[in-house]
């Protein structure tokens, strides 16, 4: 069963970055749709790496203050407009 995956990157160096791109491309194999979490140079170098028409990148700073409007919940809706394609 395929599922929407959130995944979040953190932005301390490129480490996270890094390590969570082999993790992503397993995700993607096996036909799971990702929207990629980041901010900075950790989002610069997954941009480049997953175009986004495989996956969804937004800001980190997006998400948090969409969540910090809601209730926290075991399953999060997140709106279309903060996975469209984005200009940074």
């Amino acid at each position: 069963m395929n599922k929407a995956v959130l995944f979040g990157v953190l932005n301390w160096g490129l480490g996270h970055a890094t390590r969570s791109i082999p993790i992503i491309k397993s995700l993607l194999n096996v036909g799971h749709k990702l929207v990629i979490c980041s901010d900075g140079d950790a989002l610069i170098l997954l941009k480049k790496e997953f175009p986004e028409e495989k996956v969804n990148l937004i800001l980190q700073k997006e998400l948090d203050r969409y969540l910090s409007k809601r209730k926290m919940e075991s399953e999060v809706e997140l709106p279309l407009e903060l996975v469209e394609k984005q200009k940074y």
